[in-house]
């Protein structure tokens, strides 16, 4: 044991050799770590937080949510039942949004840019689609709906329910939509058979109901047959001859989001030049569009 005298004259301190020994150590190590070059890292500057904008909102301010992915936003005014738009480049609100009543928690999903903000009294989730600062969507849920949590990744909203002791999940689904393909070779020769192939897709998020695809053939092209991997195809003939030509349909019935049906028509060519067939899908919950239509051309060869 070896004993020091403290500072300020007062009595000796007992210092064990334990202590010493690791002084000593620390001592050695100090000389080679500094002729090695090794110095003393600086400790990082501190941060400092100071209010850089104060934005007048609606009344009673509760619930923010922000946006990151376009840089907006979103104020739950509980006292007045709307919401805030706020641009965070200019501090300045743009928009204030009508929701339920008395809103406090906000959620945002950046991927999608959709804000969940939880209506506390009226027990709802009011969707704000941020693109058009317009509510799409009112979603009954628990009883005092307060806090809103999103997952980006799977773009799930999570509502906490205070006196309901519980979470409500809201799961967007997307409605249905179609598209179409037409494949058919580029070259056939009259005489020969050759096919149109139709690929119809359902690329929306849930069901489409009451599929059918539709197929004007050539009136030139000899029909021989049509098959579908789904659901079944008629023929209606065209004017004359009623074995060319014509129009065939296949009734799908329901097409699971993201799933295909094929159809395949073979028909044989008869006339030199280049023919065409115009084909297109419906269903009966799908707006039509664009893709819903196809169309391919083959140019008969022969004589």
């Amino acid at each position: 044991m070896t004993m020091f005298r403290n500072a300020g004259g007062r009595g000796p301190r007992r210092v064990s050799g334990a202590w010493l020994r690791v002084a000593a150590v620390l001592g050695m190590l100090a000389v080679p770590l500094a002729a090695a070059g090794v110095t003393a890292v600086p400790a990082a500057a501190a941060t400092t937080y100071t209010v850089t904008a104060t934005i007048p909102v609606g009344n009673g301010p509760v619930g923010v949510g922000v946006d990151p992915a376009t840089g907006t936003a979103y104020v739950a005014n509980f006292r007045d039942d709307t919401v805030s738009v706020i641009d965070e480049a200019t501090n300045t609100v743009t928009a204030t949004i009508a929701v339920g009543s008395t809103p406090e928690g906000v959620g945002v999903d950046p991927a999608t840019g959709t804000v969940y903000v939880a209506n506390r009294a009226g027990g709802t989730v009011s969707v704000i689609d941020g693109a058009t600062d317009t509510v799409t969507a009112t979603i009954p849920v628990g009883t005092s709906p307060d806090g809103v949590g999103v997952d980006p990744a799977t773009h799930a909203a999570y509502v906490a329910n205070t006196f309901s002791n519980t979470v409500s999940v809201i799961t967007p689904v997307t409605s249905p939509d179609l598209s179409l393909t037409d494949h058919a070779p580029a070259t056939a020769v009259s005489g020969n058979s050759y096919s149109y192939t139709l690929t119809a897709t359902n690329t929306g998020g849930s069901d489409a109901t009451g599929v059918t695809v539709v197929d004007t053939l050539p009136a030139s092209a000899h029909f021989n047959s049509a098959t579908a991997t789904q659901g079944s195809c008629t023929r209606t003939p065209g004017s004359s001859p009623p074995t060319k030509g014509g129009t065939v349909s296949c009734t799908v019935g329901t097409l699971a989001a993201g799933a295909s049906v094929t159809v395949t028509i073979t028909v044989t060519a008869t006339t030199p030049g280049t023919v065409s067939d115009a084909a297109k899908v419906t269903a009966s919950n799908v707006t039509a569009d664009s893709d819903d239509n196809a169309s391919a051309s083959t140019t008969v060869q022969g004589t």
